[in-house]
């Protein structure tokens, strides 16, 4: 279903991540005149199945998403989870992976907007043009810091990481920064952080075992953030051997 932009951006809670704030009213008016499409999935549908995603903005309105990729081996990689609020993109040029795919973790809905247009606007308006830039940047130093988390943490580094920045995320949104509630499969986290399924099991009781998280399902608590943080500088916090373990012994076989 299209729609204007009016009735869906004014009263939509996640308005301030795709539209810009302090927009001329020509500006406005104009961004009124792009469709958007509003489309709503079921648990494990594709957002290809649902809309063309090449050239597009995608924006979450509710419910959450993971992004995989085929590799040349055949295997498939979790790229990412991506909640209310977060843009995705199929476009490079707007930190997007062009070869990925959308698949909802839960009922979710979604605002489709014609990238082209938005950038084709944007280089008539300079605050637009500038928002665009910095979601563009954002989504750059997020992968940077993904292959950081990757390439130099071991196992409960990673684990740790991860918590933390689903524990910003949830701040950046108003949210409490505490209490997360993780719409991936443990074993999707663990495809992610590039670690054995029994690795994340570990890491997550040995957390637990030492105060730093509680948890019921996939619904945690973040108990102690300082400690958690120091699990990904790598200081001892009195946490298991395992915790310290090479990153090549938690790597899933090929």
């Amino acid at each position: 279903m299209q729609v204007s932009i009016q009735p869906l951006c004014v009263t939509c809670a996640h308005r301030r991540y795709c539209i810009p704030s302090g927009l001329s009213g020509n500006t406005e008016e104009e961004l009124a005149g792009i469709p958007i499409e509003d489309r709503l999935l079921l648990k494990g549908e594709s957002l290809a199945q649902r809309t063309r995603v090449t050239g597009k903005l995608v924006v979450v309105r509710s419910g959450a998403f993971k992004s995989e990729a085929r590799l040349r081996s055949g295997v498939r990689r979790v790229l990412g989870l991506h909640e209310a609020g977060d843009l995705m993109s199929a476009e490079p040029m707007l930190g997007g992976v062009h070869d990925a795919e959308w698949l909802a973790l839960q009922s979710s809905a979604v605002c489709v907007v014609d990238a082209w247009k938005l950038q084709t606007m944007a280089e008539n308006h300079p605050a637009l043009g500038a928002f665009l830039m910095r979601n563009t940047a954002t989504a750059l130093v997020r992968a940077q810091q993904t292959l950081f988390a990757l390439g130099s943490l071991h196992a409960s580094g990673r684990l740790a990481w991860l918590l933390l920045d689903l524990s910003e995320r949830r701040r950046r949104r108003g949210l409490d920064p505490i209490a997360l509630s993780l719409a991936l499969t443990w074993k999707d986290v663990a495809n992610y952080l590039a670690l054995r399924p029994e690795a994340v099991s570990r890491g997550l009781g040995a957390m637990e075992r030492n105060g730093v998280i509680s948890r019921h399902g996939h619904d945690l608590q973040i108990l102690n953030l300082e400690r958690l943080a120091h699990l990904v500088s790598g200081r001892n916090v009195g946490v298991p051997a395992w915790q310290t373990a090479s990153v090549s012994q938690a790597m899933p076989k090929r």
